[in-house]
């Protein structure tokens, strides 16, 4: 299990879709601007299977 997840600040991320630099960059560098659009989605539940 050690390779295949990292801790970030107490929560575990596959290793496979994210990376302690890029979760870095996203907290320290990346701006979100006004006319930015966010789509948040819960992943569907036959693709979890």
């Amino acid at each position: 299990m050690a390779r295949e997840y990292f801790t970030h600040k107490g929560l575990l991320f596959p290793c496979l879709n994210y990376s302690p630099e890029a979760l870095s960059y996203v907290e320290n560098e990346f701006q979100v601007r006004d006319d930015d659009i966010f789509n948040v989605t819960y992943p569907n539940v036959a693709s979890c299977r």
